[in-house]
């Protein structure tokens, strides 16, 4: 950040043209950008302090600002959607916030172009990289967003900067600033022109490539500094990719070639003795490593071999532009000090030097890298590498986003009843790029806007429809049971029909999946199985107490998978789910759920209804655990039976409200209601038999509320911005 910011600028009256919640407080600039004025801008909701981001934009570099926020959304919005299988899914993907008029952007009264964004909490950026690990992380993480990016839909991108990475051009524009030379500068970087010029063949090394055919034009971030991956304080894992305004279309090798310009650089950007600067081969090694772990499954051979070339390329263009910008008085990166841009033009040409001197060493990585890795559909799971020629892709640690499962000549299929709901609509987006996903929903309590943006093929009926059944299942491989009548009140009021649709439905897929050669089923059980059975935790061993319609057809659900499974008609698994929350859970209707109830009337102040004295415990998951477990069952063949899915642990309704209430800084009460028909007093899983069948929950419950609450606060946004 440069230190020529406007200190007269007003950021609450700025800050105030966003829907914040609370009370301006402070602001102060933020990060070390050469672009755009960045401030860290903290608003007082409640006594609880929350941060934002304020950009002011570079409308003289950016000089098509709505093409180049659209660009911002449509890319937030889709790596917001890969990133949503992570407990902390909100710190994964920036969120940008919209302005009151319901633009990506505000204007203010000097005409200067503003954007905001959700702060990314406990999470730090590096301009340095000192150890490989931090090298490693950011390069994954690059890596990542670029695989995630391969399926953007929409159409090409803006090109918000034309000719951003085209190394010719940068040469070109460094030989008229020598010819115009403009500033009288010219005589005193003879050195540097020369060292310039004498290598202009490497300016047409990828775009040759690219013309030939040889490697692809991709979607790429284009900006690939460190400082540009936001680390995690705790786990030190790459969680965000931030810095999008170059985001559009590119080379994938220009994204790592810069990586290795700016992280293996030994000393700082702008260091004027060139004695001190070197590129670090260990660093260059956990750049490779890191980004191959992740880019492997979508780069070209080409791509490959030119890795380290692109690592030259780039240092040699960025020297190039410092160079021509000093030449043009120091008109595009901001500078601190006079000659700040020749000091960093020095630095990159000598960073160039060094890698041309460790050339054949960084080759031999690359390649050594390649070897190790593994070309083919194995992944890893549960720290075991199973080799498995037609794969849904395996839910990933927490820190990793998940890779994609390797080309097949027929792909693999899923079908997920009443996959347009809460939990079936997450299952759906976590196979988006993994297997061609089928949903077949009767609409009753899902909705299609669930669906929204996702690749399915979609089907409106009951699982009560016996053809329409036969026909969903046809040629899949694999099936996810969680279409129902879920609400324990409401089966209590029309038990005949939770029964043909819970037991009767589920009887309809079962028998079409086993005769269509269905590979598993996996079915959505409850806890409320267990009724008011006083043992806690609940184990699956346990005698069941069904105390409701609802709890007495999944306890018969499961009976009928068993005997499917026994008979060798369908494997099959299924999971006792205890109390399920997340993102877009439905807080509307008279049988919705507590988080999302309680999270709709704190973000509105309003009071908070519990039923009855707020004492009854519930052991809350993540939904992107629930679909975690729906997966490894799934693809862990010879796992049948029963499993709880839940953490093990308990929160009462009162302490939950009240967590909520402190997390949303609401002013909001507390207030009670009758105690509900069917409801249980106490429910609490024994999680031993599915952690010793290897599968470990990710999430917590203090991640969980927060993603989800950051997921209700953007709703309310979006809400705010309508017309």
């Amino acid at each position: 950040m440069s230190a020529a910011i406007d200190t007269g600028l007003n950021l609450a009256e700025v800050a105030d043209a966003f829907p914040l919640w609370g009370r301006f407080h402070t602001g102060a600039p933020y990060g070390s950008g050469h672009i755009n004025d960045t401030f860290a801008v903290t608003l007082d909701q409640a006594g609880t302090p929350v941060r934002y981001i304020l950009q002011r934009i570079n409308h003289r570099i950016f000089k098509d600002v709505p093409a180049l926020m659209d660009n911002i959304a449509r890319v937030t919005a889709h790596t917001a959607r890969h990133a949503a299988a992570a407990a902390d899914a909100s710190r994964r993907a920036l969120t940008l916030v919209p302005a009151k008029d319901g633009k990506a952007w505000h204007r203010d009264a000097a005409g200067g172009w503003w954007r905001c964004y959700l702060f990314v909490e406990q999470a730090r950026t590096y301009d340095l990289i000192s150890h490989p690990w931090q090298a490693r992380e950011a390069a994954r993480a690059f890596g990542e967003f670029q695989q995630i990016l391969v399926d953007l839909p929409g159409g090409r991108l803006h090109e918000t900067i034309p000719d951003f990475h085209h190394t010719r051009r940068r040469f070109e524009s460094l030989r008229r600033a020598i010819a115009a030379d403009s500033h009288q500068r010219a005589r005193e970087v003879r050195e540097e022109i020369a060292f310039a010029l004498s290598r202009e063949a490497m300016a047409d090394g990828l775009l040759n490539l690219q013309a030939g055919g040889a490697i692809p034009e991709r979607v790429t971030h284009n900006d690939t500094k460190l400082n540009n991956v936001m680390i995690d304080e705790a786990t030190q894992a790459g969680i965000c990719v931030i810095d999008l305004d170059t985001v559009m279309p590119g080379l994938a090798l220009y994204d790592f070639g810069d990586m290795v310009r700016s992280a293996t650089n030994s000393a700082a950007e702008d260091e004027r003795d060139v004695t001190r600067i070197e590129s670090r081969l260990p660093i260059f090694d956990a750049l490779a490593e890191g980004y191959l772990a992740a880019a492997r499954p979508f780069l070209n051979r080409a791509e490959i071999d030119h890795l380290a070339f692109a690592g030259r390329l780039m240092t040699f263009e960025v020297g190039l532009r410092f160079l021509t910008d000093f030449l043009e008085g120091d008109v595009y990166f901001k500078t601190r000090r006079p000659g700040q841009n020749l000091d960093r033009a020095r630095n990159q040409f000598a960073l160039l030097r060094s890698m041309e001197a460790s050339a054949a060493e960084m080759e031999a990585i690359v390649q050594r890298h390649c070897r190790e890795g593994s070309w083919g559909p194995a992944v890893k799971r549960n720290q075991r590498e199973i080799s498995r020629p037609e794969p849904i892709a395996s839910p990933p640690p927490r820190e990793k986003q998940p890779a994609r499962v390797a080309a097949r000549s027929t792909p693999t299929r899923i079908l997920i009843t009443g996959g347009a709901g809460f939990i079936g609509s997450h299952l759906a987006e976590y196979f988006q790029g993994r297997a061609e996903v089928r949903v077949l929903d009767n609409l009753r309590t899902g909705h299609l806007q669930n669906l929204a943006g996702l690749d399915v093929k979609f089907a409106e009926g009951s699982i009560t429809d016996r053809d329409l059944v036969r026909q969903a299942v046809e040629g899949v491989d694999y099936v996810f049971h969680l279409a129902a009548l879920v609400s324990v009140p409401e089966s209590v009021e029309r038990p005949a029909e939770c029964v043909e649709l819970n037991v009767l439905g589920l009887l309809n897929v079962l028998e079409a999946a086993a005769a269509a050669g269905v590979k598993k089923l996996v079915f959505s059980s409850s806890a409320a199985v267990y009724g008011d059975n006083p043992a806690t935790p609940k184990s699956e061993d346990l005698r069941p107490e069904p105390r409701s319609p609802y709890a007495v057809t999944k306890l018969d659900g499961e009976y009928y998978c068993q005997q499917f499974a026994a008979a060798g008609r369908l494997e099959t698994a299924s999971l006792r789910y205890f109390n399920v929350f997340g993102p877009r859970q439905d807080p509307a209707g008279p049988y919705a759920a507590a988080v999302p109830i309680f999270m709709q009337q704190a973000l509105a102040n309003a009071p908070l209804t519990i039923h009855g004295d707020g004492g009854q415990t519930r052991d809350f998951i993540y939904v992107k655990d629930i679909v975690a477990a729906n997966v490894f069952l799934a693809t862990t063949p010879g796992l049948t039976g029963t499993y709880n899915a839940g953490y093990g642990g308990q929160r009462t309704i009162l302490e939950l409200a009240r967590r909520i209430i402190g997390l949303a800084g609401s002013s909001s009460v507390v207030q009670h209601a009758p105690v509900r028909a069917g409801d249980v007093r106490h429910s609490c899983a024994c999680v031993d038999k599915l952690r010793a069948a290897g599968f470990q929950p990710q999430g917590t419950l203090e991640a969980g509320l927060a993603a989800t609450l950051a997921s209700f606060r953007v709703g309310a946004l979006s809400d705010l911005s309508r017309p």
